[in-house]
């Protein structure tokens, strides 16, 4: 059974503040990312060297100073193609960090919508915007306010998210999604595929198995399996 697709599970531990950020020198590393997704959201500035990411099947060259989006529950995998000077920051964080358990006018209108994956990222914005700039500034900050660690660094760390998104909407770059019903099913197929992997991948897992987990033919999810895994 090819294990190449898989769910990544970064917190389990509710007492932990939901970031991981880390600085990324991937010419020591394969060149190699193989299928995944998570819940959480993963952003990356981009700074140099080069990528192909395919994000639901779809390629993106990278290969100029970005920065880039990876929302939760989006399938993706990546292949470096230029190991010279390659460096990124990566954040992966629950979007729990800007939620609120109260009711708020702002948390309605532009937070719940984020985390009810109801709005459209973009996958990269590069430095020809005008905004790139801050956006760039404002993830380096919350880099080092996390390596610091410092007294009340995680609030420091929510205002800053708050800052980045709003740069986002302000410039139109985040809006509200509009999905039709088969990409709809199709993404619920393939967490349920990636899920079943996950909490079955020390066991001798067949196709018959996972098809069983799905309300369709044999056949059909020879395509759909192929189609999304490559």
């Amino acid at each position: 059974m090819n294990l190449n697709i898989y769910k990544e599970i970064h917190f389990i531990d509710e007492t932990i503040f939901p970031l991981n950020a880390w600085y990324s020198d991937m010419g020591s590393l394969v060149n190699k990312i193989y299928s995944h997704f998570h819940d959480e959201m993963e952003i990356i500035y981009f700074k140099e060297g080069g990528v192909i990411y395919e994000i639901d099947e779809i390629p993106h060259k990278v290969d100029e100073e970005s920065i880039l989006f990876f929302p939760s529950g989006v399938h993706h995998r990546a292949t470096v193609f230029n190991f010279e000077k390659h460096t990124n920051y990566i954040f992966v964080f629950n979007l729990s960090i800007i939620n609120s358990s109260v009711y708020d006018f702002c948390s309605n209108k532009y937070i719940s919508p984020i985390i009810n994956n109801e709005v459209n990222f973009p996958f990269s914005i590069n430095s020809n915007n005008s905004y790139f700039e801050e956006l760039k500034n404002s993830l380096l900050k919350i880099y080092d306010l996390n390596f610091k660690k410092e007294f009340a660094y995680e609030l420091e760390i929510k205002s800053e998210f708050f800052k980045f998104f709003t740069i986002l909407y302000k410039n139109n770059v985040i809006y509200t999604k509009e999905l039709d019903k088969k990409s709809i099913e199709k993404k619920e197929r393939l967490k349920k595929v990636f899920s079943f992997i996950h909490d079955n991948y020390f066991k001798d897992i067949s196709r018959k198995d996972i098809i069983d987990t799905l309300d369709i033919g044999e056949a059909q999810f020879t395509r759909f399996f192929k189609e999304v895994s490559g």
